[in-house]
């Protein structure tokens, strides 16, 4: 949230050499944070997705989370299962997840997901300071999805309606993601593909905001050796543009023998690190599994000096017990501390079928 200041293969291969040419040519720009609206689209919602590195469009597995990084990932897999997810995070701030998919054989796999952010309650005061009451803020994105399986390719599409409000102000957005995957036929390996808040601005805070959506396109791939208990899993985020390296005017200098300032030059190297994540799960029993993840985006832009250098780092498990699930994981994200990130799920089919047997 910002502050207010008044069909075919040929096909699937053709929309990746077209995101990497977006990705090449498009403005150089940096710095990609406090330039949107509706940021809280991009904060992670489960566990899972926290544990691995905060971004993945090409896990799935029967995980009807998926639905938010990737629409096209939904399946008979995950079919009748709910998830709960809840984030508890600084200044009494929370971020609340809904996650349902209900397969329909011959016409596709359908999903519905509520992501709600509150900000706490806050001071209202007058221009000298009275205090006048106390207000609220939070925001909100419901989203309903569709998936189709054509073969080894699917395709899918979210259409959310997103709302803001900061006191008597608000903002909404229409906005969809559309996202396709391919997955192979013998082995454990899955490429994902997403075009991410694609939409418009329906209403703003006031007549003198612009808010933007946080647009994105993100590409990936998870593969898992046929005889190895490990997924590994590699993102490539923020492709619509390439410089996304802040240097800070203030912090990011050296000095010159006279002792004036010099502004750092960008790493190239750096700055093509920062739109990878690596995540990967180890899973030595089918009920079990631990889970690691490094964002060296989050690593760079939170890191301070003299501070932990873990910023960016992940970790988290998962035990499921018959038709329930919970999982859990820590992402550390500033030298304030890290976050931890829970999940509940709960399996109908086998809930509802064990409730009938009895």
């Amino acid at each position: 949230m910002q502050l207010i200041h008044i069909k075919s293969n040929q096909s699937f291969y053709k929309i990746v050499v077209w995101v990497l040419g977006v990705f090449f040519t498009c403005s150089t720009q940096a710095q990609i944070g406090g330039r949107r609206n509706f940021e809280f689209l991009q904060v992670p919602g489960n566990a899972r997705l926290a544990g691995i590195g905060r971004v993945n469009v090409s896990l799935h597995q029967g995980d009807p989370n998926v639905l938010w990084q990737n629409p096209a990932l939904i399946d008979s897999a995950s079919s009748r299962k709910f998830a709960f997810n809840y984030t508890p995070y600084f200044a009494d701030i929370k971020n609340t997840h809904l996650s349902y998919v209900h397969d329909v054989p011959k016409i596709g796999t359908f999903g519905a997901g509520l992501n709600y952010m509150a900000y706490g309650s806050f001071e209202e005061t007058d221009a000298s300071g009275q205090v006048l009451g106390t207000f609220v803020a939070n925001d909100f994105a419901f989203t309903v999805s569709y998936a189709h399986k054509i073969k080894y390719f699917r395709m899918g599409i979210n259409l959310k309606f997103i709302g803001s409000q900061i006191e008597t102000y608000n903002s909404s957005a229409l906005a969809v993601d559309i996202g396709g995957a391919f997955v192979h036929p013998k082995y454990d390996w899955t490429i994902g593909l997403v075009f991410k808040n694609i939409g418009v601005v329906l209403s703003d805070y006031n007549d003198f905001t612009q808010s933007r959506l946080p647009f994105e396109v993100q590409l990936g791939t998870s593969f898992k050796p046929k005889y190895m208990p490990f997924r590994f899993s590699l993102t490539f985020q923020q492709m619509q543009q390439f410089d996304i390296t802040y240097l800070d005017p203030l912090q990011d200098v050296t000095f010159d023998a006279n002792g004036n300032t010099v502004p750092r030059e960008k790493n190239f190297g750096d700055n093509l690190l920062r739109h990878f994540v690596i995540g990967g799960e180890l899973m030595p029993e089918k009920a079990f599994s631990i889970r690691l993840g490094y964002n060296h985006l989050i690593n760079r832009e939170l890191r301070e000096e003299g501070a932990s250098r873990f910023n960016g780092f992940s970790y988290g498990f998962r035990i499921r017990i018959k038709g329930q699930e919970f999982a859990f994981s820590r992402a550390s994200y500033h030298a304030a501390g890290g976050r931890n990130f829970l999940s509940l799920y709960l399996d109908l089919n086998r809930v509802l079928k064990k409730r009938v047997v009895d």
